[in-house]
Formats: C-alpha cells, structure tokens, sequence
C-alpha cells in the first residue's frame, strides 16, 4: 500500500490530472531497472571473482617460479624438491 501524500500547494488539479495516471508507470519501471541491475550484478560478480582469481593464481605461480631462480644463488646448499 503506498501512502497517500498531500498534494503540494502550487499543483493546480490540472497538473494533478496529469501527473498521477503516469506515476504507476513510473514506479513500475524504476522497479524493474532496480530488479535488471541486481540481476546484472549478480551475473557480474562470479565473473570478477573468476578473474581475480586467474590473476591472483598467475601472480603466486610467477612468484614460485621467481622464487625457484632465486634461491639457490642466496642458499648454495638449497635444492628444490
């Protein structure tokens, strides 16, 4: 149930007549963009996630890499296993 509110002082009955057949139509479409950017959201994030992840799986795998260069010339005795 939507609450009635009074009408503003400076809106002639004539523009009353006009305006409020358009509210319904109004609300009812600001509620389905609402509804479109949930959903859209929705399908966005585990699409981030995917790729964050990629790119977070890249960057340890690089590091590893990296990191297996590396430590024989700081450990000489060092052996990768």
């Amino acid at each position: 149930m939507i609450p009635r509110l009074r009408p503003a002082p400076h809106v002639s009955g004539e523009e009353r007549t006009l305006v409020t057949p358009l509210s319904a139509p109004v609300s009812q479409s600001l509620t389905r963009a609402r509804l479109h950017d949930v959903e859209h959201t929705r399908v966005q994030e585990p699409q981030r996630f995917r790729e964050h992840l990629r790119k977070a799986l890249n960057r340890r795998r690089r590091f590893t890499a990296d990191a297996s260069h590396e430590l024989p010339i700081l450990w000489p005795g060092y052996a990768p296993g």
